[in-house]
Order: C-alpha cells, then sequence, then structure tokens
C-alpha cells in the first residue's frame, strides 16, 4: 500500500507539471490539431511523469519518511515551475515565492528533521550572501533567484540548500564558458539560473 501510494503522489506531480509546461510552451494545450503535436505532447507528459515517479520512489526509499517524500515533492514542483517560467520569460513571479514560503511554514510544523532556527539562518546566512553576490555582479544573479534559494532553504535546511547554490553556481558556471567558448552565446547574453538550482536541487535530494 505504501508503495502504491508513493507512486500515485508521483503520478499526480507528474500530471500538475504536465498541465504547467504544455499551458505554456502550448497554449492550446488541449486541442489536439495533428499527429505530431499529439506525439510530441505525449512524449513531454510520459517524461515528465517517469522522471517524478522516479523521483518520488527514489526520496522514500533513500529517507524512510513520508513527509520528507511530500517535502521535497513540493521542493520539486516548485522549482520546476520556477525554472520553466524562468527560461520562458527570465522571471521568477513573487507569487511563486510566496506559494512556495507559505507551504514550507506548514511542513515546519510536521517536519522533525529541520528546526525553526535552521531555517532562519539558512535564510539570512545564504539569503544575504546570494544579495551581495547579486549586487557586485550588477543583477547576473537576479533577485528572483535569490528569493527562490530562500524559499527552498525553508523545505532543505541550511546544509543542503548550501550544496544546492554551490552545485547551481559550478554548473551555470561551466554551461556558461560551454556557450562562450562555441560561440553559441556573449556575454550579454542572460542565462536563467532557476534550471541550474533545479538540477543542483535534485542531485542533493537525490
Amino acid at each position: 500500500m505504501e508503495l502504491l501510494g508513493i507512486i500515485i503522489v508521483g503520478l499526480l506531480t507528474g500530471g500538475m507539471l504536465s498541465i504547467y509546461v504544455l499551458s505554456i510552451y502550448m497554449q492550446d494545450v488541449f486541442v489536439i490539431k495533428d499527429l505530431t503535436r499529439l506525439i510530441h505532447r505525449t512524449i513531454i507528459i510520459i517524461t515528465i511523469h517517469a522522471v517524478t515517479v522516479i523521483s518520488v520512489m527514489r526520496i522514500y526509499y533513500k529517507y524512510e519518511n513520508i513527509v520528507q517524500v511530500v517535502s521535497y515533492s513540493m521542493v520539486i514542483i516548485l522549482l520546476s515551475i520556477a525554472a520553466v517560467v524562468d527560461i520562458k520569460w527570465k522571471i521568477i513571479p513573487n507569487h511563486l515565492i510566496l506559494v512556495g514560503s507559505f507551504l514550507g511554514s506548514i511542513m515546519l510544523f510536521i517536519n522533525t528533521h529541520i528546526t525553526g532556527i535552521n531555517i532562519i539562518i539558512t535564510i539570512v546566512l545564504l539569503g544575504g550572501l546570494l544579495w551581495m553576490i547579486s549586487v557586485f555582479s550588477k543583477g547576473a544573479l537576479g533577485m528572483g533567484d535569490v528569493k527562490l534559494v530562500a524559499c527552498i532553504g525553508i523545505f532543505l535546511g541550511l546544509q543542503k540548500t548550501l550544496t544546492v547554490i554551490c552545485m547551481a553556481l559550478v554548473l551555470s558556471g561551466i554551461i556558461a564558458v560551454f556557450l562562450l567558448v562555441f560561440r553559441y552565446a556573449d556575454k550579454k547574453k542572460e542565462m536563467p539560473f532557476a534550471p541550474f538550482i533545479l538540477v543542483a536541487t535534485m542531485i542533493t535530494i537525490l
């Protein structure tokens, strides 16, 4: 029964993400006009569901705690939406941060693995560090990214959030160098940071 419940959580997570992703990149998400678009959507939906189900199952068998399964599933949904929006419009919506912070605050009451003091230290210390990076980099790291990291810090705590930040910065740096070397982009081109936060978080919690 537990396995079935985990699979259902994964499928529900995948379903929400599929609808959101398709609604952004295909505005007529529920209208099928040709076979190619149908195949394209089907592949996207299957891929998202497969990744989310595997991720949720991996989280459960790693932590053996349903609270952490729910908490980390929320993080995956939050960051996936943030990554899609950041790629599409180069912004992190404030309402997404507010919703994530609200859900994270609720999880604090039932998640015994993270204390309130730990969260305060995470937000103040790491949020302040990223804010300084944003200021000194003249906006290369957007304030939306700073708020996003502070938000996921409520779910992950200090140690995991610090790992995510370091990993995301390294990954983005590697990709930036690659794009510049092979001239796929120039120094003025903005690169969304939320996808790197998503990848780093997935690696960290899985």
